[in-house]
């Protein structure tokens, strides 16, 4: 069975005018929702789209690989579907 994974990246701006801007854009406005605080997503719509058609009728937890491109970092969301309340940040070659 092959890796099903889903790829965002963390957006600033919400509201409808922004989320209308983001589907214009060919994106998905999305939000992941956690114990300290909520993340503001946006992914890809056509790979999102085929990735969750593929998926239909299965029942399985799907990571998600969360970017921050205005700051090049890595956030692991992968300990959420564990069970652990807590997501990792990753910053390659950069120190924050």
């Amino acid at each position: 069975m092959t890796q099903n994974q889903l790829s965002a990246s963390i957006r600033s701006k919400k509201g409808k005018s922004a989320n209308q801007k983001l589907r214009q854009a060919g994106n998905i406005p999305a939000v992941l929702y956690g114990p300290r605080g909520n993340i503001l997503l946006e992914m890809a719509e056509e790979s999102t789209r085929h990735l969750l058609e593929k998926m239909s009728g299965m029942h399985e937890l799907v990571p998600i690989n969360v970017t921050d491109s205005a700051k090049w970092r890595k956030l692991d969301c992968t300990g959420f579907a564990e069970g652990n309340s807590e997501a990792s940040l990753s910053t390659p070659n950069h120190s924050y």
